[in-house]
């Protein structure tokens, strides 16, 4: 937890009610058990980020809300001893990426 960050405990219908009010650029941080939850107001739209829930196996897992779109986002790295870790100019990077035709809008 950050120096001179409030984090209020609240259940989800009071964090959708007291972002309702957040100023612009303005943020809060809310926790319910271990789920983190971090409302940012830009270009006037709440934009909701969270974490602690879900992807509990990924060693890091956020979802990001802004209206009815939803991004789920992980990330997982190789855990490996003291003995073989190395410093590295190389980090391999692979990226999946879905697009169900039920998210996009098509049904084909």
């Amino acid at each position: 937890r950050a120096a001179g960050v409030e984090v209020a405990e609240s259940t989800t219908t009071s964090t959708q009610d007291s972002s309702a009010s957040l100023a612009e650029g303005e943020h809060r941080i809310f926790q319910d058990g271990n789920k983190h939850i971090l409302h940012v107001k830009t270009a006037g739209r709440i934009l909701s980020i969270e974490t602690g829930e879900i992807g509990k196996l990924a060693n890091g897992a956020v979802m990001t809300r802004d209206g009815d779109t939803v991004l789920y986002t992980t990330a997982c790295c190789e855990r490996s001893s003291e003995e073989e870790a190395k410093p590295s100019d190389f980090t391999p990077l692979r990226v999946d990426y879905f697009e169900r035709s039920s998210s996009a809008g098509r049904t084909n």
